[in-house]
């Protein structure tokens, strides 16, 4: 019976599998930090519909794994306060269903948001959402 030695170029590439693995782990993880610990807080921007605008405000105030709870206050409009507790946050976009309003939000790299608030009126722009520091 005739025993051969490992090729040397396998080895080395299980081991590169098992670091890349490693590495995509830990980054899965920090993605996870990160959101939990950066994103909760109070944010300003503006709403703007129909040649209307007003001052747009979002306080997260927890995330538990994907779910987002926090308050809207978007002045000028018919609903202006809302809790909510059921917001979604999928990668860099968090969504929020509320009984008056269907609101979505790209995060940005800078930690700041856009987005769209939807309504049966239509749509309306989120611009500059800014974390109060």
């Amino acid at each position: 019976m005739v025993f051969s030695k490992p090729n040397q170029r396998e080895g080395s590439d299980m081991r590169k599998i098992a670091l890349l693995a490693v590495f995509v782990a830990v980054l899965a993880f920090v993605g996870l930090v990160d959101a939990a610990t950066l994103l909760p807080g109070e944010y300003s921007g503006t709403w703007v519909f129909r040649g209307m605008s007003g001052n747009f405000y979002l306080t997260i105030s927890s995330i538990n794994g994907s779910m987002v709870a926090g308050e809207v206050l978007s002045m000028g409009t018919p609903v202006p306060v809302e809790k909510f507790e059921n917001g979604v946050l999928e990668g860099s976009v968090l969504t929020i269903k509320l009984p008056s309003r269907l609101i979505k939000l790209a995060i940005g790299e800078d930690g700041g948001m856009t987005g769209t608030s939807s309504n049966d009126m239509g749509e309306a722009k989120l611009e500059r959402l800014k974390k109060k520091k």
